[in-house]
């Protein structure tokens, strides 16, 4: 009669436990790994995520012009001479300077300023660049400092508009679009020593 060897049973008995207990090993290392790799995974997308919302919140970030050009407009005229108005204000933390302007509807942009009182003011370029102080505002107006556009050189009809470049001190520049508009006053002499007529 056959009778079990102690020994070999014992023998298998170690072995199918160090099998079960391998693959408790391997079941508890797979779940650690795919874990692991879950959480990378979403680290990765979050990383990604923020990545991209960053770049797309420097890129939707727009510069604001140091200087705030409001209730920009021309007066309107068939040719000769005309002037343009508006309210620079600078929103930076220095002076700005404004040198010089120019614009396609007229060969000779200059800025000027009015002189005298009364019936005797009349006009002349300004001596120098126009000073928008820090944190200010400077307005062009009729009966003041203004933008004097010379030698038209298309018709300016009111309800249109055109495009005047503004030149400043630090290189900066800025393209403004000024609308046209009837107006009976600003006609204001220039001064005896210039040659130009009246506007």
């Amino acid at each position: 009669m056959w009778r079990p060897n102690p020994h070999q049973f014992s023998w298998r008995i170690l072995m199918t436990k160090n099998i079960i207990s391998t693959k408790s090993r391997l079941a508890r290392f797979g779940g650690a790994a795919l874990t692991a790799a879950l959480t990378g995974a979403l680290l990765t997308g979050c990383a990604s995520t923020d990545s991209a919302g960053a770049n797309q919140s420097a890129g939707s970030v727009s510069t604001a012009p140091a200087v705030l050009v409001q209730e920009a407009w021309v007066k309107a005229g068939t040719d000769g001479m005309t002037s343009g108005f508006a309210e620079l204000k600078n929103t930076t933390e220095k002076n700005m300077e404004l040198v010089s302007v120019s614009s396609d509807a007229a060969t000779d942009v200059e800025l000027h300023d009015m002189i005298g009182s009364g019936g005797a003011m009349s006009m002349e370029p300004l001596d120098g660049p126009l000073v928008i102080p820090a944190h200010s505002s400077v307005n062009l107006e009729p009966g003041g400092k203004h933008i004097m556009f010379m030698n038209l050189t298309q018709e300016l009809k009111a309800g249109t508009t055109i495009t005047v470049v503004l030149n400043f001190a630090d290189q900066s520049t800025q393209s403004v679009d000024f609308d046209i508009k009837d107006f009976s006053g600003a006609k204001e002499s220039y001064a005896p020593a210039e040659d130009h007529g009246s506007h």
